[in-house]
């Protein structure tokens, strides 16, 4: 009698052939450049600067980016760093595939924070949070910003930008790069707001201007080498998109008492929601926030929190608290697949909701493989 051999099943395929690349390939790293802002004088706003650009490397594949970032400061009145500052010196960065396909399409300020739960220490510093940009600089002070009156002051950080879900581990999201025709971009739009008067500036006091800000880029990737005569690949991670998008923001009908629908895009395994209100211009510990939950299906509630349920699940992870203003809600345990349910919604209701500046801010943390249809975000009512 024959004997029925089983093939391997495609994610058996893509495991070893993901553990082959992580044993076998060299990890690399470059600079690939740096980009100057375009700034006319020295103005107190950055209104209309253009988007910074810089191509990437089509070499190996690319696992992160590294942004080094100086700011060059005349500080005329002394300032205060706000809460979510310098990480919002960035408005927007995009990390941008071969079809201009979003990889990563967030803030500053949600990028760091991604690396700090996922690294579970405070991204790039070296002590607790609160305020969040405080670097005792024990050895090298990576982080920076000058707040007294002078000139040519360096306001300084870095930051990480993930492209794979976690490099040494699990490549899933990682980006081919070796093509040739193509091009990968990085993208990074500036915070118009440097000194301002709330929470949506780099700093939310004092006054001054921008001399310049400069950006250096790092790719980080891996050169996988050849077994026997051929590369091998793990497909299945290289097409699948590790997406963090933060790129809604909404402040329409926020009210005290009212559940407030955002809207989960579907064909998405949804890792994390990460939520910032921001209200009246103010970022508050949770005196403002009656409820969260997580709602499947149309009304089925999965998880409910208060603020305080929500601050105790991220001390026992991560054994320090967020910064003010920021609500973790993370499924990474047991990862939320959309396309099971009608909708996905995340229900906020807050308990004061102020005139003036006042919206929520999610960053949604998830795979999709590519090629699927792609809902975009959007507003529950």
């Amino acid at each position: 009698m024959a004997t029925t051999t089983n093939a391997p099943s495609p994610q058996q395929v893509n495991l070893i052939a993901r553990q082959t690349v992580l044993a076998t390939a060299e990890r690399m790293n470059q600079n690939i450049g740096t980009v100057n802002a375009q700034i006319n004088g020295t103005p107190a706003n950055l209104n209309g600067v253009p988007t910074l650009r810089q191509k990437l490397f089509n070499v190996g594949i690319i696992t992160s980016l590294d942004l080094s970032v100086s700011v060059t400061l005349n500080i005329a009145t002394a300032a205060t760093l706000s809460k979510r500052g310098p990480w919002n010196l960035f408005s927007a960065i995009r990390v941008k595939d071969f079809d201009g396909t979003d990889r990563v399409n967030a803030g500053g300020f949600q990028v760091w924070l991604n690396r700090t739960v996922r690294t579970r220490l405070p991204h790039m510093l070296t002590m607790a949070l609160n305020p969040p940009a405080v670097d005792d600089g024990q050895v090298f002070q990576l982080v920076s910003a000058p707040t007294a009156v002078g000139n040519n002051q360096t306001l300084k950080f870095r930051l990480r930008v993930p492209v794979a879900y976690d490099p040494e581990n699990d490549l899933t999201g990682a980006l081919l790069a070796q093509a040739t025709t193509g091009e990968l971009y990085l993208e990074a739009d500036l915070n118009p707001t440097v000194f301002g008067t709330d929470q949506d500036g780099v700093y939310d006091s004092g006054a001054g201007t921008v001399v310049s800000v400069a950006v250096k880029v790092i790719q980080n990737y891996l050169a996988p080498a050849g077994v026997g005569n051929q590369i091998v690949l793990p497909l299945l991670d290289l097409n699948t998109v590790y997406e963090l998008n933060g790129s809604l923001t909404t402040n329409a009908d926020i009210n005290a008492g009212l559940e407030k629908l955002i809207n989960i895009p579907n064909y998405r395994t949804v890792l994390s929601v990460a939520l910032e209100y921001v209200n009246g211009g103010v970022l508050n510990a949770g005196t403002d926030v009656a409820q969260m939950r997580w709602l499947i299906g149309g009304n089925l509630p999965l998880r409910q929190y208060t603020p305080d349920d929500l601050a105790a699940e991220v001390r026992q992870h991560l054994g320090f608290d967020l910064p003010e203003g920021v609500y973790y809600l993370t499924t990474r345990f047991k990862p939320i697949d959309t396309s099971l349910y009608g909708n996905v919604q995340i229900g906020f209701t807050p308990s004061i909701a102020n005139a003036g500046n006042t919206y929520i801010r999610p960053l949604i943390e998830s795979f999709y493989p590519k090629g699927a249809v792609l809902s975009g975000l959007s507003q529950g009512s």
